[in-house]
């Protein structure tokens, strides 16, 4: 017996009462293949809406960041922590690069903008993309397009500004300078040769970047409308570091910009933690000079540093990166036994303004390396070590252990 209600849905749609006859009428095997295409088409439908909810959280995360200045990822430790590390250390050291590797925004050949690419040295490290929001863009009249791969980099808690590019093409030469002169920058740190040995064919070499720069003093190069002299040239050969203090011209106006050459820093590779920090804290204190009439944006509020190498993510991340660890530490001043620091969250901070920023794990962990260096050499470590030694022995006593006990262990952590 059919349902007065049943009876009113077939009179309403006669048609799909029919296709459900039909499908009643068919054999089981007869039926699955009058099914499927309908569960492929479903399976289709789910599948890109679960790729298009992900780019969205992409974009939430990124957004959520640029308005809080927060990292969705946090692993803050204690200063002690990054000193005398053990293989325990390093095997969480590794780990968390294996999830930043997991978690952080991955370029997608599809979403390649062809326009730019005479203008990107590697094209899978391009500086829009999901990081358009930090790319560099130039604005000054006489340009036709306003593209070059570089981007700013804010930190996490950083002092500092910087701008992160890759070494300049032939075709870019002009687009870099004209990015140094819109930016009002007085300081360039590049950390790749202009060219190196090819680690796939022993005895050649392969181009990392163009000469942007004149090499002798006095000499000049000119781009377009552009040019680029050496006034002066002072040689730190200790320390594989050139120094040059160039003058570039545009027409009548004039800006000056110390060029710091770092030799000592194969790509992909790692160097020591001393060596790093000591290039960092050498160009940080290194001359200050007044830039002549530099038209900077109205945005900028401190001339950024420019840092690049020859992709500019690798090098140039894990720079950066130790830059700002340094920045931190100086900022808790006298209050280091209570500060907690967060290399997972600066290095996800720098992927979120940069793609692949801290390239390899060799590098990561130089980073974390470079925090017991840098206390090592501002004479602070002791103080770390011995605060930590006393908060280490009141949580003992509290948890009733012998106070004698706790006293011969904090001297003998402090001799």
């Amino acid at each position: 017996m059919i349902s007065t209600s049943f009876m009113k849905l077939i009179l309403k749609n006669p048609r799909k009462f029919h296709l459900l006859l039909a499908l009643e009428a068919l054999t089981p095997s007869k039926s699955w293949v009058a099914v499927f295409p309908a569960i492929a088409g479903v399976a289709v439908i789910i599948g890109l809406a679960i790729w298009k909810r992900t780019l969205i959280k992409q974009w939430c995360i990124r957004l959520r960041n640029q308005n809080t200045g927060q990292p969705a990822v946090e692993r803050p430790k204690p200063l002690s922590d990054y000193i005398n590390m053990t293989n325990e250390n390093m095997k969480t050291i590794h780990a968390e690069y294996q999830e930043l590797e997991t978690i952080s925004p991955q370029y997608r050949q599809s979403s390649y903008e062809s326009e730019y690419a005479s203008f990107n040295r590697y094209n899978n490290i391009p500086a829009r993309e999901l990081w358009s929001a930090t790319a560099v863009r130039l604005t000054d009249l006489h340009r036709t397009y306003d593209y070059i791969n570089a981007n700013e980099i804010h930190g996490l808690g950083s002092k500092n500004r910087y701008i992160a590019c890759q070494g300049p093409l032939a075709n870019t030469c002009e687009d870099f300078w004209d990015m140094i002169i819109q930016y009002g920058v007085n300081k360039i740190v590049m950390l790749t040769k202009l060219e190196e040995h090819n680690p796939n064919k022993p005895g050649q070499t392969i181009s990392k970047c163009y000469r942007y720069f004149p090499e002798n003093n006095k000499d000049k190069l000119t781009f377009n409308r552009l040019s680029v002299q050496v006034l002066n040239i002072e040689s730190k050969a200790d320390m594989n570091l050139e120094i040059r203090l160039l003058l570039i011209k545009d027409g009548t106006k004039e800006y000056r910009v110390f060029h710091y050459y770092f030799t000592g820093w194969p790509d992909f590779s790692t160097i020591q933690p001393r060596d790093l920090v000591q290039l960092i804290e050498f160009i940080n204190n290194h001359g200050e000079i007044t830039v002549i009439k530099v038209e900077k944006s109205n945005k900028q509020s401190l001339n950024p540093i420019v840092v690049h190498c020859s992709a500019g993510v690798g090098r140039t991340g894990t720079y950066i990166a130790v830059d700002i660890m340094m920045g931190l530490i100086d900022q808790s001043k006298n209050h280091l036994s209570l500060m907690k620091l967060d290399i997972m969250g600066i290095v996800y901070q720098l992927r979120q303004d940069r793609g692949k920023m801290v390239q390899t794990r060799d590098q990561y962990v130089l980073v974390n390396l470079c925090v017991e260096e840098y206390l090592r050499r501002t004479n602070r470590i002791n103080d770390v070590l011995e605060q930590a030694q006393i908060y280490e022995t009141i949580s003992d006593q509290l948890a009733g252990s012998s106070p004698r006990t706790n006293v011969v262990r904090s001297k003998s952590a402090i001799a």
